[in-house]
């Protein structure tokens, strides 16, 4: 595999709960790792009546094969890229077996 296309970092973040000293619990997120990665928006649209709307807040990264990646759960991991949050919607590491891992990620609105 060339290394050349895997030229962006991504950061791999998990949520924890922290309890404070009465029993009120919060969540926070904390850095796990970060991982090289190239990435390519996937083509979604939305009809609205008559007019078609593409969206492009979905993507798919690639990565090299990691059983540290694999091991994520998806509903307790997140990740950064290029300064955005996404949320992990699927994992894959069989399509290519032991050579590539496509992760699949919506971004996240931010709130204002």
């Amino acid at each position: 595999m060339k290394i050349a296309p895997l030229r962006e970092k991504m950061i791999f973040q998990i949520r924890q709960i922290i309890q404070d000293e009465i029993g009120n619990e919060s969540s926070t997120w904390i850095p796990l790792f970060e991982r090289w990665c190239s990435c390519r928006p996937i083509a979604l649209t939305e009809r609205d009546g008559s007019v078609t709307k593409l969206i492009h807040n979905k993507v798919q990264f690639t990565l090299r094969y990691d059983k540290a990646v694999l091991a994520l759960n998806t509903l307790t991991a997140r990740l950064q890229f290029r300064g955005q949050t996404y949320t992990i919607e699927s994992i894959d590491g069989d399509t290519v077996a032991r050579s590539l891992i496509y992760v699949v990620a919506t971004r996240e609105e931010p709130y204002d």
